[in-house]
């Protein structure tokens, strides 16, 4: 079969997106519901991913998470700290390392 696709093309029409989705109710409400009430994160990258949160801080005005990122461009996961806006979960700030990084700088 020829393959009409550059590898740079194929990393284009990939349909893997992960994004982040946050529920305000207890969890007995979504139990009892068979709606979800799901608040997605907004934000503008098509290049990435971000997927397996783990909350580090919740207040009124915002949400801090660590999360896997995914960027195509380097065909890596890291892991990423997200500051997400409480009011309306606009992604607000990205902090990502590299494992190797991290682990190159604890040795020096």
């Amino acid at each position: 079969m020829l393959n009409i696709f550059s590898k740079k093309d194929r990393m284009i029409l990939r349909s893997d997106m992960w994004n982040l989705g946050f529920m305000t109710d207890d969890i007995a409400d979504v139990i009892k519901s068979d709606k979800l009430n799901i608040h997605w994160m907004k934000h503008s990258y098509t290049d990435r991913w971000f997927a397996d949160p783990y909350l580090l801080e919740v207040t009124d005005k915002q949400i801090v998470v660590l999360v896997e990122e995914f960027c195509y461009k380097l065909r890596k996961g890291r892991i990423a700290r997200l500051v997400v806006s409480r009011p309306d979960y606009v992604l607000q700030e990205i902090d990502s390392w590299q494992v190797d990084e991290v682990v190159e700088e604890d040795q020096a």
